[in-house]
């Protein structure tokens, strides 16, 4: 092993020295660090891809949370409140280290559980050379989460988006979160990403498509441009368990296509992932066909409806200045002689119109944001008649945090001031009460029941979150600041009605984009 990696970093090596430079690639991680400001400042090149996240971009001087750092004058003052926490840069190698974290606590209700979050971590990245680009993170946690969140970790055993879990005291959760990767650019149409990360495809707040709402999974990405094109091959590993991650987790293998065509003012995108049938867990284990190694095959070669899951689907954005309007669709399975409201017709689509800015830079102390979002998606669709092929990933759906059979409204507002933000959000969900005996088609693991089902035919339900977090800045970097946070989470069903309010303090970084929003 020990040669083997010699010889790899003497490979990578000798390609940068015999290579051309054509800039520093930058890929940094998918959060809101990077979501708003990042658009602003993309907003202003001619083409843009912007789809697909984490972003590719060129060059590392992206001033982030602008109303707050063009303030902010004078080296010590730049490195206490807009730098990282430790850099080392030379010709050929660049180290950035930033501490990450959260201390907080919260009340709901009047329970007298303490309701906390206690997580310690890092970030490392930068280049080695001009070509190659790395990226590390890695958290500590314990929590004790809410009564809602707590449900769904005993039903799917996982943390939500941050993986498997260990008891801790009475009440809370122990768990890791580990990802990292490393981004070879060895010609200026080709890009080479290895390791462990997510991916979301969108321009909304959710993805139908692809999302980062699972947990971190090993992937290996090529990035082909030309021209106004761009093309993003992926290869990925999946695990689903059932009991316990310490006992058995199962494998299963993912490959995703999207080719994007960007203007100044649009891009538009073609997908295609699908969940292989590499494994039964019986007489074979990791038996891969030659069409998993052909890009866009599995659709085309096995259909919507074969023995391999596979879903294809169409992204859009149209943009002007600060505002954009953006959507998707999505097939999994399409029968056109039957009706659309068939469990044999299992579609999923999104519309959203949303503004990184409503000033348009105009107030240079002041900015303003909003996203409005509706989402369908039909009863059923993610699903698979094999147990261990839905389109999931540690237990948990690849796109949408609500699986499927829902209608969603979503509305989110910003108002930043040098560095204090207001932000509220509002989601409304219509689904279906989830349940161990009738699938009713929200949960995307049971096998699909070919009967006619609208959503919210069965067992209706609705869930409604209020969320308001006031936020003070620290850092620019890393988002460091100090924090309170009001949640209300209302659910109406036939029987009745559940309201539970959250009130949090804290100080944290931003650290991954968390769904708790259903």
């Amino acid at each position: 092993m020990k040669r083997l990696g010699v010889k790899i970093l003497l490979l990578v090596l000798f390609l940068n020295i015999i290579g051309k430079v054509y800039g520093q690639i930058f890929s940094p991680p998918y959060d809101q660090r990077y979501e708003d400001y990042m658009y602003w400042e993309l907003l202003k090149d001619s083409v843009l891809h912007t789809s697909f996240k984490p972003f590719i971009l060129t060059r590392e001087d992206w001033m982030l949370f602008p109303t707050f750092s063009r303030y902010i004058h004078g080296k010590f003052w730049k490195r206490l409140f807009v730098k990282d926490n430790f850099l080392l840069e030379s010709e050929d190698l660049s180290i950035h280290l930033n501490l990450l974290g959260q201390l907080s606590k919260g009340m709901y209700d009047t329970s007298s559980i303490d309701y906390f979050r206690n997580t310690r971590g890092f970030e490392i990245y930068g280049h080695l050379g001009k070509r190659v680009y790395y990226y590390t993170k890695f958290l500590e946690n314990q929590c004790v989460f809410r009564p809602y969140i707590d449900s769904v970790i005993n039903r799917f055993m996982v943390i939500p988006g941050e993986g498997w879990w260990k008891p801790f005291g009475k009440y809370g959760r122990d768990f890791t979160y580990a990802m990292g990767f490393l981004n070879y650019q060895p010609t200026h149409w080709l890009e080479i990403q290895l390791g462990h990360n997510k991916n979301f495809i969108g321009s909304g707040y959710r993805s139908l498509l692809l999302s980062d709402n699972s947990f971190v999974y090993p992937q290996l990405k090529l990035i082909f441009t030309w021209k106004n094109w761009r093309m993003y091959t992926m290869w990925t590993e999946f695990y689903s368990f059932h009991t316990r991650y310490y006992f058995y987790h199962y494998s299963k293998h993912g490959t995703f296509d999207f080719l994007s065509y960007a203007q100044k003012h649009f891009e538009i995108g073609l997908f295609e992932g699908t969940i292989w049938k590499t494994s039964d867990y019986r007489t074979y284990v990791n038996h891969f066909p030659v069409w998993f190694f052909v890009p866009w095959s599995g659709a085309v070669v096995y259909g919507l409806d074969g023995e391999n899951n596979s879903v294809v689907g169409l992204d859009f954005n149209v943009h002007y200045k600060t505002y954009m309007l953006y959507g998707q669709f999505v097939a999994d399975k399409l029968d056109l002689s039957k009706s659309l409201m068939s469990s044999d017709n299992r579609y999923a689509y999104q519309l959203g119109l949303r503004s990184y800015d409503v000033f348009m830079g105009k107030v240079p102390w002041m900015s303003m944001s909003f996203l409005a979002e509706f989402n369908l998606v039909r009863p059923y669709t993610y699903s698979s008649v094999y147990k261990y092929q839905s389109y999931s990933h540690y237990n948990q759906s690849l796109a949408e945090p609500l699986g499927a059979d829902f209608k969603e409204f979503v509305f989110i507002s910003q108002l930043r001031i040098f560095n204090l933000s207001l932000r509220f959000k509002h989601t409304w969900a219509l689904t279906d009460q989830m349940s161990d005996d009738d699938n009713v088609g929200r949960d995307i693991f049971l096998s699909p029941v070919m009967w006619k089902h609208r959503i919210g035919q069965v067992a209706p339900e609705q869930i409604i979150h209020n969320q308001v977090v006031a936020r003070l800045v620290l850092n620019a970097k890393t988002m460091l600041g100090i924090y309170a946070m009001f949640d209300r989470r209302e659910v109406k069903f036939v029987s009745g009605h559940k309201i539970g309010n959250y009130m949090e303090l804290g100080i944290s970084t931003v650290i991954a984009n968390r769904y708790y929003d259903f």
